[in-house]
């Protein structure tokens, strides 16, 4: 019993040492049910992540690719920011003295992100925007917030007015920074929507790109230097090429909530993800979620840019796709009584963007078309007369090439055959000129033994 035991611990053992060693999968694609874009066919596949909802966008489409609850509504803390410095921009002027009120102030207290502000402070409103969004300070964030809109309340309606109309369908603030609040939700796809349109904005990416920002000293307080908190800016283990910024959030509520925008080669991609147990984890998230989308996606151009409203041309599509690959559905509808139409493109009934264009525009398309159809058509046939053409001529020279040579072939035989004849003439001449010496070798011995006889009978007479 006692060896069996001993045997079975080192059997146990060896698998378990050859587990650790094993390589793990490199990669687990997300339940479809979980990661929603997988269950499209002829998707890239993504893996899950860490946080409890997330969504990857292409920014000048507003292309969903990566969909983890992104319609869940969760609280955003203080990634609310964007919005709400978005609806800065958009309403003030940055060079704006504001001063500071007990509204603003009550949120300088513990617990609270707080840059310590007092009520007569004076502050560019330029310089409340760097302090919100670099050093997420809630009493500069609801100091802006009371100065453009005259009241929380009522900037708060500004903030969820602008929502709606960017599309959100899931978004309600009730304050401008992100504090805690039953009621202050929004959605992983709304807060894209919203840095989508943040990032649009050249001052906005500014903001958000920049590493650290010094507040000048105001009337009641020396400079303050603020830095930013996106890992993805200035973390050396997160920090990602082609970022252009965004925004970190944190409550017990909330828990982590991320925001950012990268580009790369004219491709934008927005990601957000709310509810992670850490802040690495959402780091993780949002390194992932844009290697996955600059991995495994293109922008693909439909039409000449001249054509479309805006210029807007180009949809994103998973690498490997053409254009012919996809189905295609056109919209017509009317703007100032300007009839237009919509094309939109999917890939297996997944929508992958759309274009948009006059139907005048549609039509002058077209007929550049059939004209270039008419044209190829035209050069096409003018090659295959050519063609044909070349061909007689080429014809003619071969027919001649071979006269040429067959009469060069029978002079050449002709040419042999004289040659030949004279070689043989000359070979009669040489054998009858041999005959000819011969026979005057033996005529010449013949006279000279008849002499010597007749002087030698003449001798003997």
């Amino acid at each position: 019993m006692r060896r069996f035991l001993i045997r079975f611990a080192a059997i146990l053992s060896a698998l378990c040492m050859c587990t650790a060693l094993c390589p793990q999968a490199a990669f687990a694609a997300a339940d479809p049910t979980v990661v929603t874009t997988n269950a499209t066919a002829g998707w890239p596949q993504a893996e899950d992540i860490n946080s409890t909802a997330g969504v990857l966008i292409e920014a000048s489409t507003g292309t969903v690719l990566f969909n983890k609850a992104m319609d869940q509504q969760m609280y955003p803390a203080s990634i609310t920011k964007v919005l709400t410095t978005l609806v800065v921009l958009e309403n003030g002027n940055l060079s704006d003295p504001v001063t500071m009120t007990q509204t603003g102030v009550n949120y300088a207290v513990g617990g609270s992100a707080n840059q310590g502000t007092r009520v007569g402070e004076v502050f560019t409103l330029e310089q409340l925007v760097y302090g919100t969004m670099l050093a997420s300070a809630n009493d500069m964030a609801t100091q802006m917030g009371e100065y453009i809109g005259g009241s929380i309340e009522n900037f708060a309606a500004m903030m969820n007015a602008r929502a709606a109309k960017l599309g959100c369908t899931g978004t309600n603030f009730t304050n401008a920074c992100g504090m805690p609040d039953p009621n202050h939700v929004t959605t992983a796809h709304d807060m894209a929507l919203i840095m989508r349109a943040a990032v649009a904005r050249e001052d906005f990416r500014t903001i958000v790109g920049t590493g650290s920002y010094t507040i000048p000293a105001t009337n009641m307080s020396g400079a303050r230097s603020v830095t930013n908190h996106d890992p993805l800016l200035l973390s050396k283990d997160f920090m990602y090429s082609g970022l252009i910024g965004g925004k970190t959030g944190y409550t017990d509520a909330a828990q982590n909530t991320l925001v950012n925008a990268a580009s790369r080669d004219g491709f934008t991609l927005i990601c957000v993800t709310l509810h992670a147990v850490d802040a690495p984890k959402a780091a993780f998230d949002h390194v992932d979620l844009f290697n996955y989308g600059y991995d495994n996606f293109e922008m693909c151009e439909v039409l000449p840019a001249e054509y479309c409203e805006e210029g807007r041309n180009r949809i994103v599509v998973p690498k490997g796709i053409k254009l012919q690959d996809l189905e295609e559905s056109v919209e017509e509808y009317d703007v100032d009584g300007t009839p237009m139409l919509r094309k939109t493109y999917l890939l297996n009934g997944y929508s992958l963007g759309s274009v948009s264009l006059t139907k005048e525009n549609m039509d002058a398309y077209e007929k550049k078309l059939e004209e270039a159809a008419r044209e190829a058509e035209r050069a096409k046939n003018e090659k295959a007369e050519s063609n044909k053409e070349d061909a007689v001529e080429d014809g003619k020279d071969k027919t001649a090439a071979i006269s040429d040579a067959s009469e060069k072939e029978a002079g050449q035989k002709m040419t042999d055959a004289e040659k030949s004849a004279g070689e043989k003439v000359e070979k009669i001449k040489k054998i009858f000129r041999t005959i000819i010496a011969g026979m005057t070798v033996l005529i010449i011995l013949f006279l000279i033994l008849l002499i010597r006889y007749f002087v030698k009978s003449k001798h003997f007479d």
